[in-house]
C-alpha cells in the first residue's frame, strides 16, 4: 500500500511541475518592465513629417516638402514618394496638392532607404500646430478695466470673467 501511495504522490508532482513549466512559458514578443521589442530587420518606425510643400511629380509619384527640423533649428527639405497604400485627407490622390500648401505626413523609410508615405493629410486654411485662436480683450490704459457702480447687486462684465460690483 504504502509504494501505491509513494508513487501517486511523486506522480502527483511530476504532473504539477510539467504544468507550471507550461503555464509559465514565455512568449518571444512580450513586452516586459517598459521595454519596447526591437525593430526587425528591414521594418521602418513610422515618423511624421509637417510642413510646406516645394514642389509635386505627380507622374513619379513623388513630393518634396519643407519642415522645421526641430533639433537643428533649420528649415530642411524632406523627398518623399507615394505609393497605392499611400491616403489622402482633404484631398483624394496627390494631383490634387500644390505647391506653397500645407500638409502633415506620416512616413516609412523602406529598406531601400527611401521615404515612403503612409498617409497625407492637406491642411485646411486656419488648421496647424502653429496656429491657435486666442481672443484677447482690448488693451487698457491701466490694465485693468474701471467699475462704474449704477447698482449694487448688479455684477460688471470684466474680460471673460464677472466680478460682483462693489458695495
Amino acid at each position: 500500500m504504502k509504494p501505491r501511495i509513494i508513487s501517486m504522490l511523486l506522480g502527483l508532482v511530476f504532473a504539477s511541475f510539467i504544468c507550471t513549466t507550461v503555464c509559465l512559458a514565455e512568449e518571444k514578443d512580450i513586452v516586459r518592465g517598459g521595454a519596447y521589442p526591437q525593430e526587425k530587420k528591414g521594418e521602418s518606425q513610422m515618423q511624421w513629417a509637417w510642413g510646406e510643400v516645394v514642389s509635386v511629380d505627380p507622374a513619379n509619384g513623388a513630393l518634396v516638402l519643407r519642415y522645421l527640423d526641430y533639433e537643428a533649428g533649420q528649415d530642411k527639405e524632406l523627398n518623399v514618394s507615394v505609393d497605392g497604400k499611400t491616403g489622402y485627407e482633404n484631398v483624394s490622390k496627390l494631383e490634387e496638392i500644390k505647391p506653397d500648401q500645407t500638409i502633415s505626413i506620416d512616413y516609412y523609410v523602406s529598406p531601400e532607404g527611401k521615404n515612403i508615405a503612409s498617409n497625407i493629410n492637406l491642411e485646411k486654411a486656419g488648421e496647424g500646430p502653429e496656429q491657435t485662436k486666442t481672443e484677447t480683450a482690448p488693451a487698457e490704459k491701466s490694465g485693468t478695466a474701471e467699475m462704474k457702480p449704477s447698482d449694487t447687486n448688479t455684477p460688471v462684465s470684466q474680460g471673460n470673467t464677472t466680478v460682483p460690483s462693489p458695495q
